[in-house]
């Protein structure tokens, strides 16, 4: 169960959802393009990157992903439930944050989002 007021199937579409609008909401404005170091993004919730499709990649830093990105849910079962559905590419053994280089961050372990993610509905 991924949060204490609902249940199930509609539970996971309603976490679904609330990761899908924070990216809709802020992708442009407070993620960093991963290649631009000299940015400066107000209130930085990651980076955004492309993977070898063209296709963007959300590097979202671990504090933004558990407190404002899954407010209310289970930031780990929310983890788990995207990278089933293939949203989320996993970090090595258990771990479902990944270590990445950042620019200024040094290799935090983040979680790194696809665009499949605002396709899907």
């Amino acid at each position: 169960m991924l949060s204490r007021d609902t249940h199930g199937h509609e539970d996971d579409e309603n976490a679904i959802r609330q990761i899908r609008a924070f990216l809709e909401r802020h992708g442009s404005s407070r993620f960093q393009d991963i290649h631009d170091e000299q940015a400066h993004i107000h209130d930085r919730a990651g980076f955004k990157r492309k993977d070898d499709d063209g296709e963007t990649e959300y590097l979202i830093l671990g504090k933004v992903f558990r407190s404002e990105m899954c407010q209310g849910y289970d930031s780990r079962a929310i983890s788990r439930l995207l990278a089933d559905r293939g949203y989320l590419i996993p970090g090595d053994g258990n771990n479902l944050a990944k270590r990445e280089t950042l620019p200024g961050l040094g290799r935090p372990r983040v979680y790194v989002v696809t665009r499949k993610i605002l396709d899907a509905s």
